[in-house]
Order: C-alpha cells, then structure tokens, then sequence
C-alpha cells in the first residue's frame, strides 16, 4: 500500500508540475499580446500625431501662398499708383513687398520640402 500512495504522490507532483508549466506559458502569452497591444497603439498615435503635423504644415503652406499673393498685388498697385502720380515713395514700398515676396517664396520652398519628409515617412510607417 505505501507503494501505492507514493506513485499517487509523485503523479500529483508530476501533474502540478504541468500545470505549473502550463500556467507559466499561458502568463507569457499574455505578456506577448500585451506587447504587441501596446506596439500597436503606440504606433498608430505616431501615426496621428504625423498626419496632425502635415495638416499644420499644409495650412502653413497655403497661408504663405495667400500672403504671396496679396503682397504681391499690393506691390502691383503701388507700381500702377507711382507710374500715375509720380510718387518715388510708392515705388520704394512696392520694391519692398517685392523682396519679401522673394523670402515667402523661400520659405514656401522649405515648408515645401518639409512636407514631402512628413508624406515620406507617414508611407513609410
């Protein structure tokens, strides 16, 4: 009889075992698709936060477009105005808006630039 209760007891040993082994690999499991739940959501606010920064610079780019264009007809009246009154004051001021047309249309350029990074990397993410 005491044979008998040992190979009982060692059959439970060895099932507690198994399970003990079972339930770890359920936990890391667990840890995994935690892991990969976390990645995913991480990824996809950078994602959003990419795509929040491309509008910015979209509607940064079409700001300076409409300054650009405003500027300039500013600086096409004062010309017309100093060709009809003779003010040399107007030519200078339309001079002025001219050059910094110049330096929008640089910065048009740069945001330009910027934006085809930010359309880069938000394909290839």
């Amino acid at each position: 009889m005491r044979a008998s209760t040992l190979r009982i007891k060692e059959k439970k040993i060895i099932l507690c075992f198994f399970c003990a082994i079972k339930v770890r690999q359920k936990y890391l499991m667990h840890l995994d698709e935690e892991k990969r739940t976390k990645e995913i959501v991480e990824k996809s606010r950078g994602k959003k936060r990419l795509q929040e920064e491309i509008e910015e610079v979209k509607s940064k780019r079409r700001r300076l477009n409409d300054d650009i264009d405003s500027m300039q007809k500013s600086a096409d009246a004062f010309s017309e105005k100093a060709e009809r009154t003779g003010k040399l004051t107007l030519v200078s001021e339309s001079n002025s808006l001219r050059r910094t047309v110049v330096t929008k249309k640089v910065e048009v350029v740069e945001v330009g630039n910027k934006l085809d990074m930010l359309l880069l990397k938000l394909k290839d993410s």
